[in-house]
């Protein structure tokens, strides 16, 4: 008898130890996931004599690029990322399945130019949804409108992640991308 009241003491405690650290983990998780996002950071250096830039206001590099990181959360991989409009255009918005033109030009985090379409007069094209844009470039471009022009900091693991591409963009690069939509269908 005796035994089997420590038994069921042993299991009761067991119970509850387990929750507490269920309910600190979940605490934890929730405490990560609900971190503001960081502010929207500028292009590094002149980008386009065609961005707004307001009177007195100083342009300057961003940090240096994060360390690569290893792991990577559903929530980090669908957080949405902070775009800038500099022209909405008009007529189709580009959404899921959307067959999309535009030039786009890319800088590393020193300010170096990786690629640029215009400049190479080489509009890119791409399926939105199908995987033949990386993951960055096809939330860049969801609604946006033919003729617009947009920009947004895009992080290693949503660009070419720990591949880079050799002799443009080292691996684990965070990414600088404008682009200006030429057409939709």
């Amino acid at each position: 008898m005796v035994q089997k009241k420590y038994k069921i003491a042993a299991a009761i405690v067991g119970t509850i130890v387990g929750t507490l650290l269920g309910v600190l983990l979940l605490q934890r998780l929730n405490e990560i996931t609900k971190s503001p996002s960081p502010p929207a950071e500028e292009p590094p250096g002149d980008t386009s004599a065609s961005q707004p830039v307001e009177a007195g206001s100083e342009v300057t590099a961003p940090p240096e690029a994060a360390p690569p990181i290893t792991v990577i959360s559903k929530a980090m991989r669908d957080a949405p990322l902070q775009k800038k409009d500099f022209l909405v255009g008009s007529g189709r918005i580009v959404n899921e399945g959307s067959h999309v033109t535009f030039h786009i030009m890319v800088k590393l985090t020193n300010g170096k130019v990786a690629m640029d379409s215009k400049k190479d007069g080489n509009p890119w094209k791409g399926v939105v949804g199908d995987g033949s844009l990386i993951t960055g470039i096809d939330q860049l471009i969801r609604g946006m409108y033919p003729g617009g022009k947009r920009a947004m900091w895009i992080p290693a693991h949503l660009a070419y992640g720990g591949n880079g591409i050799n002799g443009h963009i080292p691996p684990n690069s965070r990414l600088y991308a404008e682009v200006e939509l030429l057409t939709v269908f």
